[in-house]
């Protein structure tokens, strides 16, 4: 159970200052150095066709199950284009920027505004931070992808479930539970398991009044108004492509430790690229090594991390909401994918980052017998978010200098590309 204890103090305030701005720069530099292949190209297309020589469409874009996501995949892209006045793909990877961007201060909001006690304001800040700076949340926060635009919508769905007891936290709670899974179909997975975990734990709420069900049930039924042109398409079809055969796998906690970690941009830019990426930056024409280090570190400091938390912090009984929500996560919404027979992409995780890092903050700084523990806990996550910090500055540095990462997931950058990808 946590102790009380006080918030941080302005030293740590003004670090997480300039994480935040450093988070800025990073999400913001170089836009034309954005990923740009059939999927963004299609959902470029989309954004400038669909309401002008284009019906509006009852579905999104086919997602890795061969199943079309639900129309507000595309519907988001649509309407950011005709509000911004977005014509060309760089605008449009902007306005993900700046999504994500807003998604980061809507985190910091519940920290200073919503957070019940400093050590959850604690966690809440350092959550912010690491979505400001960790590789893979940078490079899939800068992406026009369905999936990228999760953060705004998926805070917002956090700040109605830290407010369920009453009426109005309970109806955007169920609200935009019902959303997520339109813009990306991981949303569906995560919100039931939120959902049931928290079903399962209400018998022992002690500090809040229960959730007033019906207020959460209207938001889910309004909430899912949008999703009615989906269902006739998924009702045609004849089941989803799980694979040959069913087996239930650990590729969701693997993505998880990696991802805390801050180690998993192989993701990106495969074996290849990630070899020459691990020696570099060049410096007067040598190989530094300093990327293979910093990942060597943050590996060593994640493991510290793991290492100096007490064995219950991952367990599954804890009753305070904090713990809860962590676990219903971690546990819940990794298990409902795992059971599900899916192959869990990275990217699937991107909807449950804030609460990763969350956790994360939570296991570094759950020995709280004395201040000398919460200290070196403080210490270690900050050394972790600044070598995340430099990765994620030398990967960007690394796409600019060659045009992307060609034969790699992440490809050639929109910039380098002498003909642009299009959609068919």
């Amino acid at each position: 159970m946590d102790v009380e204890r006080r918030a941080p103090s302005r030293f740590w305030l003004g670090f997480f200052s300039a994480v935040f701005a450093a988070g800025l720069v990073f999400h913001l530099i170089w836009t034309g150095d954005m990923e740009y292949k059939w999927d963004e190209a299609h959902i470029f297309s989309r954004s400038q066709k669909v309401g002008v020589t284009e019906t509006w469409p009852a579905v999104g874009m086919p997602s890795g199950v061969r199943l079309n996501n639900p129309p507000l995949s595309t519907w988001i892209f649509v309407a950011a284009a005709r509000v911004f006045s977005i014509s060309e793909p760089i605008a449009l990877a902007r306005f993900v920027q700046w999504a994500n961007i807003l998604g980061i201060a809507l985190i910091g909001w519940i920290a200073l505004k919503r957070a019940r006690d400093p050590a959850e304001k604690e966690y809440w800040l350092w959550s912010a931070a690491f979505l400001s700076v960790n590789p893979i949340a940078v490079l899939l926060h800068r992406k026009i992808w369905a999936q990228s635009v999760l953060l705004p919508f998926v805070a917002i769905f956090l700040i109605g479930w830290l407010s369920r007891e009453k009426r109005w936290g309970a109806i955007v709670w169920g609200l935009f539970g019902a959303l997520l899974g339109q813009i990306h179909m991981s949303g569906f997975f995560f919100s039931a398991a939120v959902f049931l975990w928290t079903l399962i734990r209400a018998d022992q709420e002690q500090t809040q009044k229960r959730t007033p069900w019906k207020a959460w049930i209207f938001g889910s039924a309004l909430g899912s108004l949008t999703l009615l042109p989906w269902l006739g398409h998924l009702f045609s079809q004849p089941r989803l492509a799980l694979g040959s055969s069913w087996q239930f796998g650990l590729e969701y906690w693997m993505h998880w430790l990696q991802d805390s970690a801050g180690v998993g941009l192989k993701y990106s830019l495969h074996s290849l690229h990630f070899k020459e990426f691990l020696a570099g930056p060049l410096i007067l024409g040598h190989s530094s090594d300093l990327v293979g280090c910093a990942h060597g570190l943050a590996i060593a400091l994640f493991a510290l991390i793991l290492i100096r938390a007490p064995l219950q912090t991952l367990g599954i009984g804890f009753t305070s909401p904090n713990r809860r929500l962590s676990n219903s996560v971690l546990w819940g919404f990794g298990l409902v994918m795992a059971l599900g027979g899916f192959s869990i992409q990275k990217h699937y995780l991107l909807i449950a980052f804030p609460v990763l890092f969350f956790w994360l903050a939570q296991v570094a700084l759950s020995r709280e017998e004395s201040a000398v523990q919460v200290r070196r806990g403080r210490h270690l996550l900050a050394a972790l978010c600044v070598t995340q910090a430099i990765i994620t500055a030398c990967f960007l540095i690394y796409i600019h200098q060659n045009g992307g990462a060609p034969g790699g997931d992440y490809g050639v950058a929109y910039d380098a590309q002498p003909v642009k990808a299009q959609a068919p």
